[in-house]
């Protein structure tokens, strides 16, 4: 076989190789901050004074999502949600819930929509069910 000939197959599986590895797309990794509080006048938006609410379950999971992502907020009221997304979408449509703790319910939605590239805070508030 003539150089030029294996010179050129050559760069022809090069080429090829390329532009295959260049359509697989790695998983990537998508992360959002879940802040839960108790929400005393129980008007569904954060203030400032209200204090945080530990021990609730957050969770995460999308058409993408590689298995559900999910957290339990800190004494700070806040959870850091992690999922793995398949094939790393540019705009896979995620949602964001929470769990009530025993004795609590929502003054927030319990299911927020997300985006990738969109929010990453999620807030979530409470009341006790005995008051």
């Amino acid at each position: 076989m003539g150089e030029h000939r294996m010179l050129f197959l050559l760069g022809l599986f090069t080429l090829t190789a390329i532009a295959i590895g260049a359509c697989a797309s790695p998983d990537c990794e998508w992360n959002a901050t879940v802040k839960t509080w108790v929400d005393n006048n129980r008007d569904g938006e954060w203030d400032a004074n209200e204090p945080p609410l530990a021990n609730v379950r957050a969770y995460v999971e999308g058409s993408y999502s590689v298995g559900v992502g999910e957290a339990t907020t800190g004494q700070s009221g806040e959870a850091h949600l992690t999922t793995m997304l398949a094939g790393c979408p540019n705009e896979a449509v995620l949602s964001v819930f929470v769990e009530p703790p025993v004795g609590y319910r929502l003054t927030t939605q319990e299911r927020l929509p997300a985006k990738t590239g969109s929010e990453k805070l999620f807030l979530f508030g409470f009341v006790s069910i005995a008051d």
